[in-house]
């Protein structure tokens, strides 16, 4: 998951559903009146169904949602878009470095690339055989990275939406990828606990780690490349990256 962590905006939001039984007339006025102290603005249209990520600069966020993808501006919470495709619950969301394309995974099984600022659809990529779980743009944009339920990683060209790799090596249910920054390792997490590195431009499988007691959700860099985080059901684990120490 390379994924502009929501901290780093300048704002605080609050994310959530409206309750049903608000008439839309007041549906405004509900916003303002019951905003938790030191809250700005809150948004959010539908069930929210993954993380939502932001552009680099803050002033975007996407929000994957059960009928489609959600645009924002974070400044103001004011709807920019709605990103509809999917036929199913949209479950990641990845902006490009650049902020140009926006890419997609949902239980559908496909990935889609958008133009982030029109809307506009660009690929449909078909190949997984289950959800797909999570979705990484590599750090110069050009290739995007997916995992999937169907215990696969597969990499694709984001610019011709060409499929470029299948990584099999997992031995459950993939659920995160993420990217290191100088692009040439790519790691995944899944439900075999287990983390896996992969040369990028080979597609060569290069280590596994199997120190989680849960399931691999969630791993990410540090800007600088010099830690890796993983995350399972309970636990947070930081690691010196590169592994050169760990057998």
């Amino acid at each position: 998951m390379q994924k502009t962590p929501i901290l780093t905006l300048a704002i605080v939001l609050t994310i959530c559903m409206i309750p049903q039984n608000i008439p839309a007339e007041d549906i405004q006025n509900w916003n303002f009146r019951h905003l938790p102290d030191g809250v700005r603005v809150r948004i959010g249209k539908g069930s929210i169904t993954g993380s939502i990520t932001s552009t680099d600069n803050g002033k975007r966020l996407a929000v994957p949602c059960s009928i489609g993808i959600w645009i924002y501006d974070a400044e103001t919470g004011k709807t920019l878009n709605l990103l509809a495709g999917h036929t199913y619950q949209v479950l990641s969301v990845a902006f490009s470095p650049d902020g140009l394309l926006l890419a997609s995974g949902g239980v559908d099984g496909t990935i889609r690339v958008w133009d982030a600022r029109t809307g506009t659809e660009f690929w449909t990529m078909k190949g997984h055989e289950h959800s797909t779980t999570d979705v990484a743009f590599n750090p110069d944009g050009k290739i995007l990275a997916s995992a999937s339920l169907d215990e696969t990683v597969r990499l694709w060209d984001a610019v011709s939406g060409e499929l470029l790799k299948t990584l099999k090596k997992h031995r459950r249910e993939v659920y995160c990828v993420a990217f290191s920054p100088d692009g040439e390792t790519l790691v995944s997490g899944a439900g075999d606990r287990a983390m896996m590195f992969w040369d990028v431009r080979s597609g060569i499988h290069l280590r596994t780690l199997k120190t989680h007691n849960g399931f691999v959700t969630s791993v990410a860099f540090s800007p600088d490349g010099k830690t890796l985080a993983s995350v399972d059901e309970a636990t947070v684990l930081l690691w010196d990256f590169p592994l050169t120490h760990v057998d």
